[in-house]
């Protein structure tokens, strides 16, 4: 590994040993209804957590990220496919992964938030907002 050519640290950015952060419960509402908590970023990975309250975000996807959840509470479902009309139930346990591109939409279906780890891969936007579903085919 050298100084710099992106498989590790370099003397400009050194790693700390060890950092904890503890979510704070906030984050921006970057998806309609759904709030994002940066805790960890590089230019490879984006680690946080998500928190819905009952309702649906709108359509999104990660651009060139895959993403990967672990529902922490809560109950809902993520819409994908043409026209939105497949439907996986998520429940606390639950991982999700998500392909690079894949529109989506997460729905709580309440009545408690919808709360969930997030590790995503990749580089470019960390998220796209759509006006609707894949087409249908």
């Amino acid at each position: 590994m050298t100084e710099g050519d992106g498989h590790g640290p370099s003397e400009a950015e050194p790693l700390a040993a060890i950092e904890i952060k503890h979510p704070g419960g906030g984050g921006a509402e970057s998806t309609e209804h759904l709030f994002r908590e940066e805790l960890f970023s590089d230019g490879n990975v984006w680690v946080g957590v998500t928190n819905a309250a009952p309702a649906q975000s709108g359509w999104h996807h990660h651009g060139d990220m895959d993403t990967y959840v672990y529902i922490l509470e809560g109950r809902g479902v993520v819409e994908y496919g043409p026209g939105g009309k497949v439907v996986d139930d998520v429940t606390p346990g639950s991982v999700i992964r998500i392909g690079r591109g894949v529109v989506h939409r997460d729905i709580n279906l309440g009545p408690d938030n919808l709360v969930g780890f997030l590790v995503r891969v990749g580089q470019g936007p960390n998220v796209v907002n759509v006006d609707g579903p894949d087409p249908e085919e």
